[in-house]
């Protein structure tokens, strides 16, 4: 889906996994939703970056949490970030909704969806998720999210 923009950008992509799958409860559809939106705007964000790279990550603890982070300008307005219809972008190329959107989903799966700017710029978003309990209520079918052992790297 994304192939296309990944080739013509040059973007160096990253990704980080754990030795062992990370099993939350969630809806695999939803899930997909929210980190192709998330990776989408960190593509987006590096658009005219010189050396364009979107590092993915996914930790496990007491939480499952996934960060996308991307080496773009960064965040302007954290406060407005998630509001519907908020857009740094131009007409045509987004309506403001894949953040409003991916928030909601991330809260009704139990979670949280935030970002911040980088420490060395960019952006970074991660979304926190609950971990699949051995005492959880089962309501949806576990959602297991990609699990390696090494980091994979990506460019065209």
């Amino acid at each position: 889906m994304m192939e296309p923009q990944l080739k013509r950008g040059d973007v160096r992509v990253i990704s980080t996994l754990p030795d062992e799958p990370v099993l939350v409860l969630g809806d695999r559809v939803r899930l997909e939703q929210v980190i192709i939106n998330l990776f989408r705007n960190a593509l987006d964000a590096t658009k005219g970056v010189l050396k364009p790279q979107v590092e993915i990550l996914l930790n496990s603890g007491e939480t499952a949490v996934l960060s996308v982070r991307d080496n773009g300008e960064g965040l302007e307005s954290l406060d407005e970030l998630f509001e519907p219809f908020y857009t740094t972008k131009q007409p045509g190329e987004g309506v403001g909704l894949g953040l409003a959107i991916s928030s909601g989903i991330v809260a009704d799966l139990g979670g949280r969806l935030t970002a911040r700017n980088g420490q060395a710029g960019g952006a970074v978003f991660e979304v926190q998720l609950p971990i699949l309990g051995q005492d959880a209520i089962k309501t949806q079918p576990p959602t297991q999210l990609p699990a390696s052992n090494s980091k994979v790297e990506a460019a065209e």
